[in-house]
């Protein structure tokens, strides 16, 4: 008689399959757009002008502002963008070893679980510590940087655009704290999830549910361990005599 898949197994697996195919995606969707947004930006620069290179010129300076205030900016992104793509890719896996209830599953999705807590609170740390800190300094040295390419631009005879000061930062701040928000109620409904996870995976009822469903339907271990995905119980031939006897009188 065959027995029921471990609900707890089922419905992580279900959902591990889920929110990773979607972090997989959006994680696909930030690294493609960096890396030609890069290679675009590159191959423009051979058929610019020298006034294009000039208003070039200033986006550099400014990225090079927003690089002093937040230190680390671009290797942090790197490495969210990369370590993103190895957890989706991780939490798909384990989603397949849990919905076909084998104990790799399990015990990946405790691994992936422990390393998505773990990056989800280094990411914090970084986001408070000093990404915050640093993007609430930026008015200041924004607006020295654009007035500077403006004094150019009213040197070569062009009126500069209407814009805002930049030394007024409470556009800025609300725009962070948004941002701040959001980010909050993302990493924490993951790092929850994960952590929710992690707990009905150690739980020695899981693992025993595991042994029931492979023993049930004919899956046990190497040597008869239920939690040994390696062996597979061969049933007897119910039309063969047990070993070791033979007929009547022998």
């Amino acid at each position: 008689m065959s027995q029921k898949r471990p609900v707890a197994m089922l419905v992580f697996g279900i959902l591990n399959l889920l929110f990773g195919t979607v972090v997989l995606g959006v994680f696909s969707c930030c690294g493609l757009l960096g890396g030609f947004s890069y290679l675009g930006v590159r191959e423009a620069q051979k058929e610019m002008k020298d006034e294009e290179k000039a208003e070039l010129e200033i986006v550099r300076e400014l990225s090079t502002v927003i690089t002093d205030n937040v230190p680390g900016l671009v290797p942090f992104t790197v490495a969210s963008i990369a370590g993103g793509l190895f957890l989706a890719f991780l939490e798909i896996i384990t989603g397949v070893g849990m919905v076909i209830i084998r104990s790799w599953g399990r015990w990946l999705c405790v691994l992936w679980a422990m390393l998505s807590v773990l990056g989800v609170l280094a990411w914090l740390f970084y986001w408070f510590t000093v990404f915050t800190p640093g993007v609430s300094k930026l008015g200041p040295d924004i607006e020295r940087t654009l007035k500077k390419f403006e004094t150019n631009q009213q040197k070569m005879g062009k009126a500069p655009p209407k814009r805002q000061d930049f030394n007024e930062l409470t556009n800025i701040n609300e725009a962070l704290t948004g941002w701040t928000m959001i980010f909050l109620v993302v990493a924490g409904c993951y790092g929850a999830y994960a952590g929710l996870a992690f707990l009905f995976m150690i739980f020695p009822g899981t693992g025993e549910g595991i042994a029931r469903y492979q023993g049930a339907n004919g899956y046990q271990g190497a040597s008869g361990d239920l939690y040994d995905d390696d062996y597979m119980r061969r049933r007897r031939d119910s039309g063969m005599p047990p070993e070791g006897t033979g007929p009547p009188g022998m």
